[in-house]
């Protein structure tokens, strides 16, 4: 086969050059790594081998960069990993849970509470799918849980260096009575 990617890790943090490459085999991205953290340059590549983007990093954090198209332009710069993410970011996120959980009466009788974990994919156009239960406690909050998930809009897809990714999530449900 063809080397996918490569790096070292020590406790767990990368300390070395992390390296991609293409299925070719030419090289797609290098970012060097100190101490568990991107430090120095990290740049990628368009497969026909032209510059996709240059950023400086200082200890993780970025200081400049600059994202070029397939023919070495200069473009708008975008960040190498964007997270997807609830249409409105977070705060409508809550929004959206607080006006559709709610509390069975099963679970209310039992005196039921705690948290409950669902999983779910975001496609690479923001559909949700492949949603499970990861933890439950019972009493319908579950369901109630999953129907939630299921029923939520689509997201903004997640990216990595421009390219729509699938992102696993795991969302927890706090349930208490008062």
């Amino acid at each position: 086969g063809v080397l996918k990617d490569s790096c070292i890790y020590k406790n767990g943090k990368i300390v070395s050059d992390y390296l991609k490459w293409f299925e070719n085999g030419d090289l797609k991205y290098k970012a060097q790594y100190t101490r568990g953290e991107i430090n120095g340059t990290q740049v990628s590549y368009h497969k026909n081998r032209q510059l996709k983007r240059k950023d400086i990093f200082k200890e993780g954090k970025l200081i400049k960069g600059k994202c070029y198209t397939a023919q070495g332009e200069d473009t708008t710069f975008y960040d190498y990993i964007i997270l997807a993410s609830f249409p409105g970011g977070e705060d409508k996120l809550f929004e959206y849970l607080g006006k559709n959980i709610k509390y069975t009466s099963k679970a209310k009788k039992s005196m039921i509470s705690g948290t409950v974990y669902v999983k779910f994919v975001v496609d690479t156009d923001g559909s949700i799918y492949d949603v499970e239960l990861a933890r439950g406690i019972g009493g319908g909050l579950d369901e109630m849980a999953i129907k939630t998930v299921k029923s939520m809009p689509n997201w903004k897809p997640g990216y990595v260096d421009g390219v729509a990714k699938k992102s696993r999530f795991v969302l927890p449900f706090k349930f208490s009575l008062k």
